[in-house]
């Protein structure tokens, strides 16, 4: 295992060797994780951060509530940028893709 400056716990948390998975603070591969997180949980799911996540997407039977979800990642993972690159229903199962960018916006 690597030594990181700034480590974070991997998720999803794993062991490796005799310790856990890390990634290093603020590096892609941390905020990318961050922003999944977001999408991953739903709006009152965590008692601790009540507002954390996204509306629950159960009953989004036409589209993903899209602007939601970049709000969601906008707020909590600041440093992520999220684009929905489709959204589509089939067989009753709503299938969204989602792109993170984690580059810093360039002045121009």
């Amino acid at each position: 295992m690597a030594d990181l400056l700034a480590p974070e716990l991997a998720i999803p948390f794993r062991l490796v060797g005799n310790g856990v998975a890390e990634v290093e603070q603020d590096s892609d591969e941390e905020i990318t994780q961050g922003a999944i997180l977001v999408l991953r949980y739903e709006i009152g799911e965590r008692p601790a951060i009540p507002r954390f996540g996204i509306e629950d997407p159960t009953f989004a039977m036409k589209e993903a509530n899209a602007r939601g979800m970049v709000a969601a990642v906008t707020q909590w993972e600041p440093n992520a940028t999220i684009e929905i690159v489709q959204s589509i229903v089939q067989s009753g199962t709503l299938d969204v893709q989602v792109t993170i960018d984690t580059t810093e916006p360039t002045d121009g």
